[in-house]
């Protein structure tokens, strides 16, 4: 048996894993599991830091919206509305973008920069920004990070809110590995197996 990224040999001394179904050494498993902590630190870290020039501009767009509906209506009321209305429009935006971050073809700033993709399990096509937003909901609630990163690193690559979206991260240098094709793509080299026996 060997494993099914590195295709190293899984002899009995070696540490074995499941990774979408499939037997993985631990070294692979942990090294894949690890990217996707990191790709998650990194993104929150880039949005952070993005946030805070955001949130200026969103104050000022807030301010300049309702000063301009200030100015046309003579009302101090609607003025206020207006700012308070952008600023939660603009706001909201932002947490969109922040939970859909995945979206961009399947990426992540930082799954792109460390080779992953979020894939749709089914059909194989990269994730959009809705398959994202349900991917993501999970971890915006406080404390359920800690229990993402023991599911990374005990059990087989999914985790929550992968199941309701459909969706898997593979690991894009073997995107051709078992472990990281779609279920069509796995029919396809299945079917394509059983006519090459039956041919012969």
């Amino acid at each position: 048996m060997v494993c099914s990224i590195c295709d190293a040999s899984l002899d009995m001394g070696v540490s074995s894993k499941r990774l979408y179904g499939y037997s993985v050494c631990g070294t692979c498993h942990s090294s894949f599991a690890m990217k996707r902590a990191f790709a998650y630190i990194l993104d929150t870290v880039f949005f952070s830091i993005l946030a805070v020039p955001l949130t200026l501009f969103i104050l000022l767009l807030s301010g300049i919206s309702g000063a301009a509906v200030g100015a046309a209506t003579h009302n101090d009321n609607s003025a206020g509305n207006m700012a308070v209305l952008v600023f939660f429009m603009c706001f909201f935006g932002l947490l969109f973008l922040f939970i859909a971050k995945d979206g961009f073809a399947g990426h992540s700033p930082a799954k792109a920069m460390l080779g992953l993709q979020v894939i749709d399990d089914l059909s194989g096509r990269p994730c959009n920004f809705w398959d994202s937003f349900q991917r993501n909901l999970p971890p915006q609630i406080p404390l359920v990070h800690w229990y993402i990163l023991y599911q990374l690193l005990q059990y087989d690559g999914r985790r929550l809110g992968d199941g309701w979206a459909r969706t898997k991260v593979i690991w894009k240098p073997y995107r051709d590995k078992a472990p990281f094709l779609s279920r069509k793509q796995l029919q396809a080299q299945l079917a394509a197996k059983t006519a090459g026996k039956t041919s012969v």
